[in-house]
């Protein structure tokens, strides 16, 4: 046996065994195909029974079973006769679908062959059966089991009826979102109330007869043993003023509602009966002694037959469930359950500014003008009128002042002659004011005195009135939040509770006093009264107040919290270090903060958070002193921030704090003099405004605002106190309390700014204590090494002290500016010293230049050795609001002021360095916006940058104008970060997330690109262009910051504090394509790879020319021969930046020099795109990369790939390699891979037959074997074909393979070189493929190229290509042929051509031109017929009658004339008057038919007009559109035509009017025009364009004319022409109006007038072409 054969053999043996498995495997998937036929059958016959039953199967079964088994009635019998009764199928059927249908119960008598009388029988019994079989599972009361899940599990409700005129009754019913109706109770009368039907209810009959299961469960701390329902549980309840409006309560309502609803509504559905019972039913319920109600198996024991004997132990029980008290108690710790919750997740969503820096925004300035004849007189007490905003303040002296509070706005009119006003109350001697309060409901001040006086002060009377006497004094008056109350300490420690009629209501001791201690005897001082403090919670449920512990040698305090309603101590804290009765409850009321003293312990005090029930929450040092004390201890309104004086030894400091997962943060700190001995309170309505009081009258409001702590260069400076948390974004993604590395300060932070321009990154830092720090930050490459890194900064040395900086900014790299209250002749920052009778607050701008005097280390911290010196300061008029730096000009800078205005402040060099000031109209705000950013653009024609600032309602402002009205957040975005913005970023109160591109800005095109941002408008057309909005997946996420350039993320933070980087589509693909413009390739390859972009858009950017000459680059760059495989196996023939991403961006790049224009290098051509990028790739790879097993597998890859498939070329590398691997079979170390790795990899790549195919392709059968194996076909299929042409001669195999693969030319060539004994087999490979014919004739000799001619002459005459065929035939020559073949192609001259050449008689040409004549009139030739009469056959007269019948008038005339036939010029005649007069018929028909459709044109657009401008403001209106309404409308304007151009095409054919007598030629509408459809109006325009004059009939009517004057007849000639005139002029006027109309969107009936648009075409198209058919002299 040859080796060969052994080898086919052999692996033809292993390959079956290797099949045996695959056999197996694909026996089995058709077993499983054919189950899930059979699955899917049995699935629709599933749904198809639950559709028509309303239950599935086995539920059906198994209550026919239920039924049958309780009720004989069911079971099948046999009657006398042996006939058996119907079944139990059909009896239950029979009752089921008159349940779920309603219909009568003769309905399925054919269906089913049961009788009316029996279908009613079956009905009353099955639902007695179903009673009696499922009562136990479906119609019982709760259990244990079911009530551990209480109260959430379920929401039930109790409805009433509607009272009104018309009787109703009344369905209680209790049912869960499981569609489980536990409770149900039909028939009490609408009359009743809510309590009648209760008590008529059978509900509370099992808690009656004690057959109730036993429920216990904890609220509020205290156990209960009975179940309850939750009916309506907050309609009766008074809502906090803090909870007030939140929409959770009503969705908690509408929720508990919605599931008795649903779960009826679903019963209603699934049983029609319940809707309606059927006719004769209604009767059968009442009459029929089967009949039964519900209720009977609902109350499982009726009212009174279910009482037990014991009938003291019903009573009992029902009087537990009436106990008032007990009801009260239970609702009463169900809301505070209630109320912890939501603490809880308002705790949670407070955590929001943890990556947000608190900013002092401004201060202003006012004050109290003391009486200076009263000695040391001094503030002591103060409180504020919050719906007028005013202050009072009592004084040492008794003196009450009023004053407004001061704002920006009031502050520039402060002078002296606006002083406050001032009543003294008239005390007795000795007598003075210890607290003070505002009663709003009154309008009166409250005022407590140290001899127990109650006073009530009316403010705008002046009339003081004493209204109570307290023994021992009042040492503290709180009235509760919502005014009702007032809480009272007296002197004696007693806490007195009374009403606002001044009632006493009840009296408590504050302290736990030891037996036979006399506490009347241990009067507080005048000195101990201002620590005495009592806090409120929020909803003014309780209040809190420190008491002391007498027994206690420590003079430990404890905390105790009181019930509001009773006075009864709820709870008590164990006894502590209290530092004085520093105490206040925040809003939400999960907080109480106090101080502890630690002094014993030597640490400094710690601010502590108790829970209302006594236990410590949590705590947090105030990093001070151990000496220092802490006064006035005060969360905001919002209880998210807290604020405290801490008294020093030399200053007090006014410190606050935000706590922000699990930590507090010290936000702000503000110091002043000791003599000033400040306090401060919140304003009541904005949580970021404080008022500060001094001692001597001045009053100072300060402003705060909340800002991101990440920088422009995406580095994130969290202040907390001294210390400031660094963390850079690029490197990683952190929220406090983690952070990168920190910077620690000598004492607070105050502001911070950051320049980063230029190589240099330098932080500036103002500190509390009027100090400045500088930063020299290393580039972010060299970050690395300083994680974790605590770096301790020094202050600047500076001979100047002005005070802390507000709102600084660089200049430039060595250039601060900043606002301050002090200018630099100062030498302190205390307030009291530059005040000089005017307490205005004087603000003044600095420039501060910054220099170093150390050598820095390139890429380390430089921390200390700065230098501060002031260049100048100016004044200022104004509060400043915000300074941004201009990034366009060096030492120049934008200045906001309080209310919006803008100023440029430039910093001048050389001997008069300085700052000035020059006004910025063009770039005003139309409000103060307390969050600014600048935007520097490149081109627009723009000078100037983009001002951009968001106010406190939510409105995006820019040069006097409002981009967004519902901005949350926004941010700048620079796509190269080079510095100039290309994006701004904006989040919407509505949680979407737009991405707007500046030159939309510029050009003022937001309302078309994103409608405004409006949330209704964007919904619906994100269906359409998802590139406009990305919705944030969770509420209330804001923008903390951006990464610029490659990173081309938003950082968004969340309400629970998270940070999630968010990659925009349309940020990314811009970046993407500003890295391709500068060529870094491999950077572009790195994003899209990270970003899953498609690859194509490397290169379809610039088009793929371009690319081409880029691909060596691309290559060398890339250097990952892996990537570049990847690269290569994506490019397809699409243009991805003409789909996918079109939407995205208009640009393929960003800077147009580098990169030409994608439109300049467009191509359509797909396959040529893939083939030369592919061709490109490939050079690259073989010139610039060395020979490597990579780099070979990535060229076969560009070979595999291209478009088509390079196969062939694959397979002859790979053959190559085989050759190479044998003739080196010992080299190890081989530069490519191997052949059957590269044969595997090609298979990978490629279809395996198509590899297969190839290899065949090639003529080696070797090759082509392998590619079989390696592809694992079966050896059946390609072994008897290989083995076949094997066998075969070189060019015989050869022609084979190429008629197998269909290279039908080049087997042609193969099998004509075999020899003319394969001839009859190449002209019939010539017949099955045409195409070959030219190549045969070339390839064959002389002696047949006649019978090659015929045969293709035969092929092009049976395609009916009879020209060619003539021609053909000619060159053979075969005339009978060529002669068929023209006269079958109506060729009339070349038939009688090819008769002449054929010397056919004079009689057979005359009868065939008789003949030639015949067809061509059957072919409607008339003018080719006569001239073949009168040349060939002189018949003048059928030759001038054919003419007629052509309308070649003339030249019938010209006959007529020529041959002197008189009779036929009388019949020209005749004809030539027929025709004018048809022809003027059908113009004014014609005219009227063009009034007809312009008039129905116009309606039509005008009813189109009015319901697009009626969508478009319903579209408009924001907030009042749902989603649902929104689509309606959008899906209804779809249809509509209102907008278009007339572009479209409708189904109407172009009509034209022609000359025929008999309408032959006049080409008629062959379509309807429907009323109302979407192309009605298109369908018009498109009709009056083609009832236009076609050319031919321009010519026929022209040719008439002048036969009408030959012939005399110049009136018929005249009249003529002005009808056909009047026609083209009404027709043309028509369509110019419906042009004129199309982009119009209001039609003026003046103006768009068909008269005047004739009059106009009149003068304008008399002279042009369409009128060139008109004879002057005939007008």
């Amino acid at each position: 046996m040859p080796p060969r054969q052994r080898f086919f053999e052999s692996e033809m043996s292993r390959l079956l065994e290797e099949a045996v498995p695959a056999i197996q495997e694909e026996i089995n998937n058709e077993v499983e195909r054919y189950q899930a036929v059979i699955s899917s059958l049995y699935e629709q016959q599933i749904r198809m029974f639950r559709r028509r039953f309303r239950m599935r199967r086995p539920l059906f079964l198994r209550v026919v079973n239920a039924v049958v088994a309780r009720d004989s009635y069911f079971c099948q019998t046999t009657d006398a006769v042996g006939r058996q009764s119907i079944s139990m199928l059909q009896k239950c059927t029979s009752a089921i679908r008159q349940l779920a249908y309603g219909t009568t119960s003769d309905m399925f008598d054919e269906y089913l062959h049961v009788g009316e009388h029996t279908g009613r029988e079956c009905l009353a019994k099955f639902c007695r059966a179903v009673v009696e079989a499922f009562k136990d599972t479906y119609l019982r009361k709760q259990t244990t089991d079911d009530w551990k899940n209480c109260p959430t599990a379920w929401g039930g409700q109790y409805t009433s009826g509607h009272k009104g005129t018309h009787p109703t009754i009344v369905l209680e019913a209790v049912a869960d979102q499981r569609l489980w109706i536990w409770h149900a109770y039909f028939g009490v009368a609408g009359s009743n109330n809510d309590l009648n039907v209760l008590n008529e209810s059978p509900l509370f009959n099992d808690l009656c007869v004690g057959r109730a299961p036993n429920v216990e469960f904890t609220a509020n701390h205290r156990r209960y043993c009975m179940g309850y329902y939750l009916v309506h549980y907050l309609l009766a309840l008074k809502i906090p003023a803090s909870l007030q409006g939140r929409s959770s309560i009503a969705k908690g309502k509408r929720r508990l509602r919605k599931d008795v609803e649903r779960a009826f509504g679903v019963l209603q559905a699934r049983w029609a009966i319940v809707k309606g019972a059927a006719r004769e039913n209604v009767t059968l319920w009442s009459d029929d002694p089967l009949a039964f109600t519900a209720t009977d198996y609902v109350v499982t024991a009726p009212p009174v037959q279910g009482l037990p004997p014991d009938i003291r132990n019903v009573m009992a029980r029902s009087a537990v469930m009436r106990q008032e008290e007990q009801h009260t108690r239970l609702q009463a710790d169900l809301i505070e359950e209630f109320w912890t919750l939501t603490n809880l997740l308002h705790s949670a969503a407070a955590s929001v500014v943890n990556m947000k820096n608190l900013k002092f925004s401004w201060e202003v300035w006012s004050e109290v003008q003391l009486r200076k004849e009263q000695g040391d007189e001094s503030l002591r007490l103060a409180t504020f009128d919050i719906e007028r905003s005013r202050l009072f303040f009592a004084s040492t002296a008794n003196f009450i002042y009023t004053t407004q509070l001061p704002s920006p706005q009031t502050e520039g009119a402060w002078n002296k002659s606006s002083a406050p006003a001032a009543t003294r109350l008239d005390l007795e001697t000795g007598d003075v004011i210890t607290c003070l309060d505002y009663l709003m409901e009154k309008e009166s001040l409250v005022i407590g005195t140290s001899r127990g006086h109650l006073l009530l002060y009316s403010v705008d009377d002046g009339v003081t009135e004493i209204v109570g006497q307290v023994e021992g004094g009042v040492a503290c008056i709180s009235p509760s939040p919502d005014g009702d109350l007032l809480a009272i300490m007296t002197g004696f420690g007693q806490i007195l509770v009374m009403n606002l009629d001044w009632d006493l209501l009840y009296e408590m001791p504050l302290d736990d006093a030891p037996e036979g201690v006399d506490v009347h005897g241990s009067a507080f001082s005048v000195d101990c009264f201002s620590e005495a403090s009592i806090s409120w919670r929020g909803d003014g449920k309780f209040f809190a107040s420190l008491s002391k512990v007498h027994d206690s040698l420590s003079f430990h305090k404890k905390l105790k919290v009181w019930e509001r309603d009773s006075g009864a101590l709820h709870s008590v804290s164990d006894p502590k270090p209290f530092m004085g009765s520093v105490i206040d409850w925040n809003q939400i009321g999960a907080k109480i903060a106090t101080m502890y003293d630690q002094n014993e312990e030597k640490k400094c005090p710690s601010i502590v958070l108790y829970e209302k029930n006594g236990l410590e929450r949590s705590s947090f040092s105030i990093n001070e002193g151990i000496d220092v004390t802490v006064e006035f201890l005060k969360f905001n309104c919002n209880s998210d921030l807290l604020a405290a004086v801490v008294r020093g030894e030399t200053v007090d400091t006014l410190k606050i704090w935000h706590f922000s997962n699990n930590r507090w943060y010290t936000k702000q700190e503000i110091r002043y003099s000791k003599e000033d001995g400040i306090k401060f309170m919140w304003d009541l309505t904005n949580p970021l405004k404080l008022i500060c009081w001094s001692l001597d009258g001045r009053i100072i409001t300060c402003k705060f605002v909340w800002v991101t702590a990440v920088m422009g260069n995406s580095i994130a400076f969290v202040i907390d106190g001294s210390k400031v948390l660094v963390t850079p974004f690029s490197l990683s993604l952190m929220p406090p309390p983690m952070y990168f590395l920190e910077f620690e300060f000598p004492c607070a932070v105050r502001d911070i700014t950051t320049y980063s321009r230029t190589s240099n990154n330098r932080l500036a830092a103002s500190l509390s204590d009027g100090s400045l720090c500088i930063v020299e930050l290393p580039l972010l490459d060299e970050w690395d090494e300083l994680e974790g890194q605590t770096f301790r900064v020094e202050a600047s040395d500076s001979g100047i002290n002005i005070g802390p900086l507000l709102h600084l900014a660089w200049l430039d790299s060595h250039t601060l500016l900043g606002v301050s209250t002090l200018d630099s002749s100062h030498s302190n920052f205390s307030n009291r010293n530059f005040l000089d009778g005017d307490v205005r607050t004087r603000h003044y701008l600095h420039g501060i230049e910054i220099s170093c005097s150390e050598d820095r280390v390139s890429g380390s911290m430089t921390c200390s050795g700065w230098q501060a010196e002031a260049l100048n300061h100016m004044h200022l008029e104004g509060v400043v609001a915000g300074i941004v730096c201009n990034p366009l000009t060096s030492c120049s800078a934008f200045v906001q002021f309080e209310g919006g205005k803008i100023f440029e402040c430039t910093s001048k060099l050389g001997v008069n360095r300085g700052v000035s000031l020059q006004r910025c109209d063009e770039m005003d705000f139309l409000s103060s916006c307390p969050w600014m950013d600048i935007a520097p653009v490149e081109g627009h024609t723009r000078e100037k940058p983009l001002l951009l600032g968001l106010d406190d309602n939510g409105k995006l402002h820019l040069e006097g104008r409002i981009l967004c009205n519902n901005c949350s957040s926004f941010s700048t975005y620079s796509s190269s970060g080079d510095g100039m913005i290309t994006h701004v970023v904006i989040t919407t109160k509505q949680d979407l997330l737009f991405i707007v591109d500046v030159g939309d800005i510029v050009r003022g095109e937001l309302e078309k690109n994103y409608e405004n941002f409006q949330p209704v408008v964007a919904k619906n057309r994100k269906g359409e262009n998802e590139s406009i909005f990305i919705n944030t997946w969770e509420k209330g996420a804001e923008i903390v910051g951006v990464l610029h350039g490659d990173g081309s993320a938003v950082i968004l933070q969340t309400t629970r504090g998270n940070l999630e980087c968010v990659y925009p589509r349309k940020l990314v693909l811009v970046s993407i394509i500003n890295v391709l413009a500068n060529r870094r390739f491999k950077d572009a390859l790195q994003m899209v790879r990270r970003h899953r972009i498609d690859f194509n858009i490397i290169v379809d950017h610039c088009g793929w020319q371009t690319f081409t000459e880029l691909a060596a680059d691309f290559v060398v760059q890339v250097g990952n021969l892996n990537y570049v495989t990847e690269f290569v196996c994506a490019i397809k023939g699409e243009d991805v930046m003409e789909t996918h991403y079109k939407d995205y961006t208009s640009l393929p790049c960003i800077k147009r020099d580098k990169v030409v224009r994608y439109g300049e290098s467009k191509s359509a051509d797909g396959d040529n795109k893939v083939s030369s990028v592919l061709l490109a790739v490939r050079n690259a790879l073989e010139d610039k990369i060395e020979e490597t097993p990579a780099r070979e597998l990535s060229i076969l890859t560009t070979l595999a790939r291209s478009s088509p498939p390079a196969l062939e070329e694959a397979l002859r590398r790979i053959k190559i390699i085989r050759e190479l691997e044998l003739s080196a079979a010992n080299d190890t170390k081989r530069p490519y891979p191997s052949s059957e790795e590269s044969l595997k990899h090609l298979l990978w790549l490629s279809e395996s037959e198509a590899v297969f195919e190839a290899a065949l392709g090639l003529y080696d059968l070797n090759l082509a074997a392998i590619v079989a194996l390696n592809s694992q076909k079966d050896p059946k299929e390609f072994l008897p074909l290989l083995q076949e042409l094997e066998c075969m001669p070189k060019l015989l195999m050869q022609y084979n393979i190429d008629l197998k693969l269909q290279r039908y030319e080049s087997a042609l060539r193969h099998i004509v070189s075999a020899g003319d004994s394969y001839y009859e087999d190449s002209l019939n490979l010539m017949s099955k493929v045409p195409e070959l014919y030219p190549i045969g004739l070339q390839l064959i000799t002389s002696d047949k190229k006649q019978q090659v001619l015929e045969a293709w002459g035969d092929h092009l005459n049976a395609t009916k290509c009879f020209e060619d065929a003539a021609t053909t035939y000619l060159c053979c020559p075969c005339l009978e042929k060529a002669l068929k073949a023209y006269r079958a192609g109506g060729n009339w001259t070349g038939v009688l051509t090819v008769a002449g050449l054929m010397k056919v008689g004079k009689d057979d040409l005359l009868q065939l031109a008789r003949e030639l004549s015949e067809e061509l009139q059957a072919l409607g030739k008339p003018r080719d017929a006569a001239k073949i009469l009168l040349e060939y056959c002189c018949d003048v007269y059928n030759g001038v009658s054919l003419l007629v019948d052509a309308r070649s008038w003339e030249e019938a005339l010209r006959i007529a004339f020529l041959h002197r036939r008189d009779d036929l010029v009388l019949v020209v005649k005749d004809a030539s008057l027929d025709c004018a007069s048809v022809l003027m018929g059908e113009y004014n028909e014609g005219v009227e038919k063009v009034g007809k459709y312009l008039t129905r044109y116009l309606a039509v657009r005008q009813r189109r007009l009015l319901l697009a401008a009626t969508i478009k403001s319903e579209e408009r209106l924001e907030g009042y559109l749902d989603d649902e309404t929104a689509s309606q409308a959008s899906s209804n304007f779809s249809g509509m035509s209102a907008y278009t151009t007339g572009s479209r095409r409708g189904s109407t054919a172009p009509t034209s009017i022609s000359t025929s007598t008999k309408g032959r030629d006049r080409q008629r509408n062959r379509g309807k025009i429907r009323a109302g459809s979407p192309d009605e109006e298109a369908a018009l325009v498109e009709h009056l364009k083609g009832m236009s004059l076609a050319e031919g009939a321009k010519h026929e009517l022209k040719s008439l004319l002048i036969c009408l004057v030959m012939l005399g007849e110049e009136d018929t000639a005249r009249k003529l022409q002005h009808t056909a005139e009047k026609f083209q002029v009404s027709q043309t006027a028509a369509v110019k109006l419906a042009d004129d109309l199309m982009p119009i969107d209001s039609i003026d009936e003046q103006a768009f007038n068909l008269e005047i648009y004739i009059q106009t075409v009149q003068k304008e198209v008399q002279n042009s072409d369409a009128f060139s058919w008109k004879s002057k002299v005939l007008g």
